[in-house]
């Protein structure tokens, strides 16, 4: 049988843990947090989708990596971690893998560019989640969306592996092998950096940020500016779940486009009112941001191709800021970067 390490049991690993565990397969989860580990051993896993519950027992259990015996051997590594604790994980994980094992990311961003250089690409399979979860409480989660698994290799090849990944993915949501993942990944990267670096900015829910004019115009920016360090690359965008053009804004746009661009933020705004990035949440618990992981890519692809981005720049710098606690969250924030990029309301 199939054995699966998951690593990282958040408001994503919850729902994929349960759904793989109650289908019969052969799961070990590692959490990383002792309330959450301690919560699942003595309750197992509860997730809620569309008004029904379901519950699992997960025997297997651990808070650390380091904790789970050296004679169990993995044929995939779902690695479901915030993008900053990969580096730390890595060693740890490929003594535990199979020769032909496989590591699988759930990232946002470009994570795939640090693995390359820790692991090889060959032992790694990008898969990009369009769907939404969170954790309620220690062991108990949420999906909040519906939506599918994209997979696929860099090379676009139909492998045997991938298979057996979307026969591990289906219980929890259906999966889409496609033969453009880094298209994939691509298209997803530039509404990741926008909501969550604008997201963190104030303190507030998304919606109540893009009441504000200025925070839509940065919106665009940032969005627009992912999508052309895309285009210096060659890569073909694909279609998630909206189209990836529907924010790029050009620099040439002339005011109509600009002002029905604005208008489609606003949807955004009302749409998702209450939601708090994930970056907001991470500051609001005194933790680091994955702002280096999704605005840090971008400004590091585009230095390789000789590209100014300097919506993706200066956000970086500010949400550090806050990081350390040199910055209050207030909406201030957002005028200051709008002053500094020279940006103009509508």
């Amino acid at each position: 049988m199939v054995k699966v390490l998951v690593a990282g049991i958040g408001g994503l690993g919850g729902p994929i843990s349960a759904g793989m565990i109650d289908a019969g397969f052969d799961c070990v989860l590692v959490t990383g947090n002792p309330e959450i580990c301690n919560a699942i051993q003595k309750n197992g896993i509860t997730v809620t989708e569309k008004g029904q519950t379901k519950h699992v027992n997960a025997p297997k259990v651990y808070s650390s990596i380091l904790e789970v015996p050296n004679d169990q051997i993995f044929d995939f590594c779902f690695l479901l971690t915030k993008s900053q604790n990969v580096s730390d994980l890595i060693p740890h994980i490929l003594p535990l893998l199979d020769k032909k094992g496989s590591i699988v990311t759930f990232q946002n961003g470009l994570i795939e560019e640090l693995l390359h250089g820790l692991i090889g690409m060959e032992r790694v399979i990008p898969c990009t989640v369009a769907w939404g979860g969170s954790m309620i409480a220690a062991g108990v989660y949420e999906k909040t969306s519906d939506g599918y698994f994209f997979i696929g290799e860099f090379d676009g090849s139909l492998s045997k592996r991938l298979g057996s990944l979307k026969t591990l993915l289906e219980p929890t949501a259906p999966v889409k092998i496609t033969p453009n993942i880094v298209g994939v990944k691509w298209s997803k990267l530039p509404i990741n950096a926008t909501i969550n670096s604008v997201g963190v900015l104030t303190g507030k829910p998304l919606g109540k940020i893009l009441k504000i004019k200025l925070a839509r115009r940065l919106f665009l920016k940032i969005y627009s500016e992912v999508v052309d360090v895309a285009h210096a690359y060659g890569v073909k965008l694909e279609k998630i779940v909206a189209n990836p053009y529907l924010f790029y804004l050009p620099n040439n746009s002339g005011k109509i486009k600009r002002w029905l661009k604005d208008r489609l933020v606003v949807v955004v705004g009302k749409r998702y009112a209450n939601v708090k990035s994930s970056s907001l949440q991470s500051v609001l618990r005194g933790r680091k941001t994955e702002v280096d992981y999704l605005n840090g890519i971008v400004v590091q692809k585009a230095e390789e191709k000789g590209i100014d981005v300097p919506a993706n720049r200066a956000i970086i710098e500010m949400v550090h800021e806050i990081e350390l606690g040199n910055r209050p969250l207030k909406d201030d924030n957002v005028f200051e970067l709008a002053s500094t990029l020279s940006l103009h309301q509508f």
